[in-house]
């Protein structure tokens, strides 16, 4: 019982002897309860190529009052880095506690292979304490290291991307050019997921036959809370040096998807570029030789032609005419050459014009009149329904088509 009594006075004493580390765990806690930062990298574990992007989000918790804050992006050594639009601030629920949410999301660009660290980043807030002051706190993240791997491949350009978007147009068609003219190809190149500077350069398009020259290239980025979106548009002039038709090779650009963890590879299509067969010079040099050759006899002929006329008076003159008017250019073949043409484009306004006349010189029962109407009030839905979204070049193409192929109406 002495013995007992004898410990239990010690007691205190052993308490005060060593006070420190119990005080410093429930300061621990309670700094962990209040606030904290967290550093979030996606496929942290896994294999990540130079250059790939990595979306980090930097998120914070807290449950304190908060008057003003600033979130320090460190310097990251070995990576690029931008920042992907605001902040993001909300209310969250963890464990069963509603706590106020930070979020920002960084694009990361690892620029060499190798083990690299992501440091700690650093969160200022002035909150408000209990005892109704204010006081200045320091939330820090864990550093992440991250392994970097070489790209898996090593010709070509390399371009790590989460997705990609080629579109191409020309001015005019390249197979339908006159002597002397000239086409211009627009490509517009957009990725996903990559900076500018990572997309490729301009192709060279260098054929043998062809002048095809290259313009200064245009790039520009877009930020979102998925990565950048970057674009580089590429603009060449082409120009046929010779009668014969010239074939533009087709051009493959290869790029990995960050996503699916494989190569992919786009192209940019061959193209015949040609003149147009009304317009050929060596066509129309040897027909002025064979007329200038043979004007003798075409003088002779168009004298006797003039004669029958005159000798036809009344309805058989009329008849004549009626013969000699559906002998010359048809109306009907202008409007399908502009349907062919704003259809290729993707021109929806000149398609719906062209149309239009084809539905004028087509009016009589029995004809293609039903079917061209019936297309032209699909374009009308397009572009006078506020509502309705602007047609993509494969629709505005299969109409072309229908209006050139049109089923005949039944009777």
């Amino acid at each position: 019982m002495r013995r007992m009594i004898a410990r239990l006075a010690l007691l205190p004493a052993l308490i005060l002897s060593n006070p420190a580390p119990a005080l410093a765990q429930s300061s621990s806690d309670t700094a962990r309860r209040e606030a904290w930062l967290e550093v979030h990298v996606p496929r942290a574990g896994e294999t990540i190529y130079e250059t790939e992007m990595l979306l980090l989000s930097v998120r914070g918790y807290y449950a304190i009052p908060i008057n003003r804050e600033a979130l320090n992006t460190p310097d990251i050594p070995g990576f690029a880095w931008m920042e992907m639009g605001f902040d993001d601030w909300r209310d969250v629920q963890v464990d069963g506690r509603q706590l106020r949410g930070f979020e920002r999301r960084v694009a990361l660009f690892p620029e060499r292979p190798g083990t690299l660290t992501i440091p700690a980043f650093t969160h200022w807030l002035s909150v408000t304490e209990a005892s109704g002051g204010r006081a200045e706190r320091r939330i820090l993240s864990e550093p992440v290291a991250i392994k970097v791997s070489p790209p898996p491949q090593q010709q070509g350009w390399w371009l790590p991307a989460r997705d990609v978007v080629i579109e191409e147009r020309w001015d005019r068609l390249p197979d339908q050019l006159e002597f002397g003219q000239s086409a211009q190809r627009t490509v517009t190149f957009t990725a996903l997921g990559a900076s500018p500077e990572m997309l490729p350069p301009t192709p060279d398009l260098s054929t043998a036959g062809l002048h095809v020259f290259p313009h200064p290239e245009e790039r520009s980025r877009r930020l979102t809370q998925e990565g950048p979106i970057s674009t580089v548009t590429w603009r060449w002039t082409v120009t046929l040096l010779r009668p014969e038709a010239v074939v533009l090779s087709e051009v493959s650009i290869p790029w990995f998807d960050t996503d699916a963890r494989t190569l992919r590879t786009e192209i940019l299509p061959r193209y015949r570029v040609a003149l147009a067969e009304a317009a050929d010079p060596i066509r129309e040099s040897l027909l002025g030789r064979w007329i200038t050759s043979h004007a003798p006899i075409l003088g002779m002929l168009l004298g006797f032609a003039l004669g029958v006329l005159i000798l036809f008076k009344g309805r058989r003159l009329e008849t004549w005419r009626s013969i000699l008017a559906k002998l010359s250019a048809s109306p009907a073949r202008s409007c399908r050459r502009d349907i062919r043409r704003a259809a290729w484009r993707g021109d929806i306004a000149g398609l719906r014009a062209a149309a239009y006349r084809m539905a004028q010189l087509t009016a009589e029962p029995g004809s293609e009149a039903v079917s061209v109407s019936r297309a032209v009030s699909g374009l009308d839905a397009h572009l006078f329904a506020g509502s309705a979204p602007p047609p993509s070049k494969e629709i505005i193409r299969s109409v072309g088509r229908q209006l050139l192929t049109p089923q005949r109406s039944k009777t």
